[in-house]
């Protein structure tokens, strides 16, 4: 047991990340205090950080490239690993002839898995489903259900019409 100096409560060692620099090897707060912690530095701070990264990310561009690169080399790995079921062209062309199945729109229809692959879902024709471009980027890699009640703008402006 370890107690935490933010929340002033006694917690298993297992609560509290890893610190070299420390007599006992852990950290001061526990894993919860310690996020929220970051969380507030991150709002107060998000413009510098913004800033920090975009001039580490110009003075890296070898790192950057690796990054993404690996990045994607995951996303790949991932979507092989789940059922990719075959999604003929006949399939494509029907799911972009239809309209937004959000909005209703039928401009700049998109191919969008209602599942996404970055959490589970499947490459096949029961998980594709024809967005536009605009409910696209806003559903982002959030299940349907999660976009329709989250706070995000073009969420709001397409669920709260109906």
């Amino acid at each position: 047991m370890k107690h935490c100096l933010k929340c002033d409560i006694k917690k298993p060692v297992v609560e509290f990340s890893k610190c070299a620099s420390r007599r006992d090897g852990l950290q001061a707060y526990c894993k919860a205090c310690k996020k929220m912690a970051d969380a507030k530095w991150y709002a107060a701070n998000s413009e510098r950080h913004r800033e920090n990264d975009r001039a580490w990310r110009d003075a890296n561009p070898e790192r950057v490239s690796v990054i993404d690169r690996n990045r994607n080399a995951k996303r790949k790995t991932r979507k092989l690993e789940q059922s990719v079921g075959v999604v003929t062209t006949a399939d494509i062309a029907a799911i972009l002839a239809q309209p937004c199945l959000a909005c209703g729109t039928r401009q700049s229809i998109t191919i969008e898995h209602l599942v996404p692959l970055a959490r589970g879902g499947a490459h096949s024709i029961g998980n594709l489903a024809p967005l536009c471009q605009s409910c696209n980027s806003s559903k982002n890699s959030m299940l349907w259900v999660e976009w329709k009640y989250s706070k995000r703008p073009r969420a709001l402006e397409v669920f709260t019409a109906a």
